[in-house]
């Protein structure tokens, strides 16, 4: 994961922004964070009580674990629902934005006229 992420052409337009410290990723414990990738941290730097306090809120309640919960829970509902993603695509890297984009939109629709019959 962390390979494949520093050689990602997304990688490295956040690099070129990192003076701004604008934009900014979620990422998970396989990563290595940065100014522009935020990972949780390590047990060893939890044990800094001055700073504990915060970094455990960070983690847990504020930012980390709640956006990747969302995330991870909506792909895995666009996952189980579209046979598309239940292999890697054969697509162009331009072309797989578009085909998640449609997955969402009609699992929206679905889901609305579940909800709204009418």
């Amino acid at each position: 994961d962390s390979l494949a992420w520093a050689v990602s052409i997304l990688s490295q337009c956040l690099q070129d922004v990192s003076g701004l410290r604008v934009y900014w990723l979620a990422g998970d414990a396989a990563y290595v964070c940065s100014d522009n990738l935020l990972t949780p941290y390590s047990k060893a730097q939890l044990q800094d009580r001055e700073l504990a306090n915060r970094r455990v809120a960070f983690i847990f309640f504020i930012f980390h674990s709640s956006l990747r919960m969302h995330v991870e829970q909506a792909f895995g509902i666009l996952v189980a629902r579209f046979g598309i993603l239940w292999k890697p695509m054969g697509f162009s890297l331009p072309v797989v934005p578009r085909i998640l984009s449609a997955c969402m939109r009609i699992h929206n629709f679905l889901f609305v006229q579940h909800v709204f019959p009418i």
